[in-house]
């Protein structure tokens, strides 16, 4: 789980909590006894894939595996509400939902409805559900790209599971065409979870903590980086004058684990929002580097991350009017990097799209 999806997953809990709901996260992870670095860094974190690959059989002990996620933990137990224990199978799912028997099922947001990032797809069509009571929701479900990437038993088995449910909405405007053509389903289009809080929420949470200032103002938030990457970045330093900074820790690859296993541990998520305050300008391949930058009000642009999801990072641009803060990795000499961001409008519309996922909400658990 990266920055983003623990954000997603602590925003709409939040929110909920707000509304007068009792909203508690259902922890479902990949089935492992003992994790291997592939298992959690290609879907706890989403590292890189080429470096871990060659790494597949090295297994982290349970103590490694916690030391290196210990600011992640440290985050849910400051800031998060109630969560189940870590689920890694459908019968321990259904176990779960029998014990708690609760009121409504939410699914979503992050790329949940991506079979290749997620351990079960029809896990989050709910089919370990047989209460007939309780409420069926997908919230913002993101499909992640505009390809179908279901099988044809995955396509038949998840469109039946999703007849079932009460309310339906995705995150990205394709979403809508897809579960129209592919589930002969109606879906909403509403906004990443993250955008229903406030830049205060997250200013409260980023100061919380005593962090020293970022050794930058240039903040680059690059999940895949390259050569090409890093020519680009120091060529917008050179022409904002601005320094540039991260906080993504060391590939955790055997060589890093076993020599640099400190620099590989994840920073504080907390920190990780301070760099946006910090920061005068943001460079990004990542679509909730794209979100937060919009929520401080943060000069920002984008290097689209094809592998990652194109449609997350289009969809969310055409929003807010910003499709032109998308740069190539060989940009134009003549683009202005100093172009000022309208905020005032892109704050306006951000009200906009709020007001209405919040009301899907409200409508979907009344």
């Amino acid at each position: 789980m990266n920055y983003g999806g623990i954000l997603q997953a602590f925003a709409l809990q939040r929110v909920l909590n707000n509304l007068g709901h009792d909203a508690w996260i259902i922890k479902r992870e990949y089935e492992t006894a003992r994790p291997s670095i592939y298992n959690y860094f290609r879907y706890l974190l989403r590292y890189s894939i080429k470096e871990i690959l060659r790494y597949e059989t090295y297994e982290l002990s349970s103590k490694k595996v916690t030391s290196l996620r210990k600011n992640i933990s440290q985050f849910e137990s400051r800031h998060m509400g109630h969560q189940t224990n870590t689920i890694y199978s459908t019968s321990q799912l259904k176990s779960i939902a029998k014990s708690m028997q609760f009121d409504a099922y939410i699914v979503g947001s992050d790329q949940v409805w991506r079979p290749k990032y997620s351990p079960c797809i029809s896990n989050y069509f709910l089919d370990f559900l047989e209460d007939p009571k309780a409420k069926r929701i997908s919230y913002a479900a993101s499909f992640g790209v505009n390809d179908w990437e279901y099988s044809a038993s995955e396509t038949e088995i998840c469109k039946h599971l999703l007849k079932k449910f009460d309310a339906i909405s995705v995150r990205e405007t394709s979403g809508i065409q897809l579960c129209k053509e592919h589930f002969d389903t109606d879906a909403t289009h509403v906004v990443d979870p993250t955008l229903l809080l406030d830049q205060d929420d997250y200013t409260q949470i980023a100061l919380s903590e005593k962090f020293s200032k970022s050794n930058g103002n240039l903040f680059c938030h690059i999940l895949d980086p390259n050569l090409k990457k890093e020519e680009l970045i120091s060529d917008i330093a050179k022409q904002t004058n601005l320094i540039p900074f991260s906080l993504l820790p060391l590939n955790p690859t055997r060589d890093n684990i076993k020599n640099h296993f400190n620099e590989c541990v994840y920073h504080p998520v907390e920190n990780w929002l301070k760099a946006f305050i910090d920061a005068k300008m943001v460079i990004t391949d990542s679509f909730h580097g794209c979100v937060f930058s919009i929520i401080f009000n943060k000069p920002f642009w984008v290097i689209v991350n094809k592998d990652r999801g194109e449609s997350r990072f289009i969809s969310l641009l055409n929003d807010f009017n910003l499709t032109n803060r998308i740069i190539a990795t060989s940009p134009n000499e003549s683009l202005d990097f100093t172009r000022p961001i309208d905020w005032e409008t892109v704050n306006l519309q951000k009200n906009i799209l709020k007001q209405k996922s919040l009301k899907f909400l409200k409508d979907s658990l009344a």
